[in-house]
Parts: structure tokens; sequence; C-alpha cells
């Protein structure tokens, strides 16, 4: 994922992450969140969801936090 400023096309930053991942840009706090789905094997194996906690001014890992029980919603969207 990258920060690319709107007018220059700049990139201000870069996240690691999955293609399934989620980026959230929280509006009140100084955080991004990215969250996402990993498999212990690659693409099967026990699965784990989490969102990552970024800070928006330096985009350093702040924070983990698990989800449990599978509970993330994958959707990918098809050509038709």
């Amino acid at each position: 994922m990258r920060n690319v400023g709107s007018d220059s096309r700049e990139v201000k930053g870069e996240l690691q992450a999955h293609d399934s991942a989620t980026l959230l840009v929280a509006e009140q706090r100084p955080e991004l969140y990215v969250i996402d789905t990993v498999w212990s094997r690659g693409a099967r194996g026990a699965r784990t969801d989490f969102i990552t906690v970024y800070d928006k001014q330096t985009f350093n890992a702040v924070g983990e936090i698990v989800l449990p029980g599978g509970k993330r919603a994958l959707i990918t969207a098809m050509e038709g």
C-alpha cells in the first residue's frame, strides 16, 4: 500500500500487506489500520486475521490486534 500525494503523485510512504488487505485511515487519531489475513502454510493451514496499527507520520507499526474466530470477510471481485 502506498500513500501518494494527490497533486504530485509522489510516494510518501509504503506498507507491506497482502492482496486481500483493507486499509482504514483514522480521521481523529494519528493512526492508520491495515486489516489482513494470513495462513500458516502460505495459502492453507491455520488462519489468522489481524489488524496492524501504524503511525501516520512514520508508517512504523505501533501495535497489532489479533481478531478471534476467523470472522473477517474476504471478498474478491471477479471479472464477468
